[in-house]
């Protein structure tokens, strides 16, 4: 999770890798070593981890120094300044980001992300946002774009696709709605991206109407643990 908040802040000062692309997990770390700054950056992530709840406007101060340094941001870009701002909440455990989180509440963050009771982060964000980076677990979720997505795509997971009749390279390049035959590059490009994204764990949620039996029967069988979720209790 630190390494994405590094590489957004490193796309927002405009930084690029060696062939003029924004940097990933993997081209991040090749820059570092072969500038001889891999174990500066090392031991900058581990202040930032294990002091995380310490962590105070003039030792933030020192990071965000450290950081301009290790990728030669001087001065630091206005957008990855801001990005960079150090924030204090009001109240009496203001280091602590589960302050005031009881029971199975979720807290709401900046940048779109919400803060678990057990302890962990989780992001919010779209398939093109998160390209180059990597998640210790994804969660897609099904959205529509002239027809629905996950349902669309199913059968290459399934095994049904690609087959003879349909191959891959007869794919149309766009979504939609009223094609006999669905699948397209879009989608294929999108859910590539999206499920290499994670190192443990990748959920897919389809809306149970669109799935049949015969397909939840398939993907158990490759190894998938499909799963119905009962629909959240109406607040009175």
């Amino acid at each position: 999770m630190l390494t994405g908040c590094i590489l957004r802040m490193l796309r927002k000062s405009g930084k690029r890798d060696g062939n003029g692309r924004y940097f990933s997990a993997t081209t991040l770390q090749e820059f570092l070593k072969d500038n001889g700054r891999w174990d500066s950056y090392r031991k900058l992530v581990h202040t930032i981890l294990n002091d995380a709840f310490l962590i105070d406007e003039d030792t933030w101060s020192e990071i965000r120094h450290a950081l301009s340094e290790i990728f030669v941001l001087n001065p630091i870009p206005v957008e990855a300044n801001e990005y960079l701002a150090f924030h204090e909440e009001e109240g009496p455990q203001d280091n602590n980001p589960l302050a005031g989180i009881q029971g199975d509440t979720l807290a709401s963050l900046p940048e779109n992300m919400i803060m678990h009771p057990d302890g962990f982060k989780v992001e919010i964000s779209t398939i093109h946002a998160v390209k180059g980076e990597t998640h210790d677990a994804t969660l897609i979720l099904e959205t529509k774009n002239h027809c629905f997505d996950l349902e669309t795509m199913l059968p290459y997971l399934t095994g049904d696709l690609p087959s003879y009749e349909n191959p891959n390279g007869d794919l149309r390049a766009t979504p939609s709605a009223v094609a006999r035959f669905k699948p397209n590059q879009k989608f294929m490009r999108q859910f590539y991206v999206a499920m290499s994204r994670p190192k443990h764990l990748l959920c897919l949620a389809i809306h149970l109407d669109r799935i049949s039996t015969l397909q939840k029967t398939a993907l158990e069988r490759l190894g998938w643990n499909v799963r119905e979720l009962p629909p959240p209790a109406l607040e009175e």
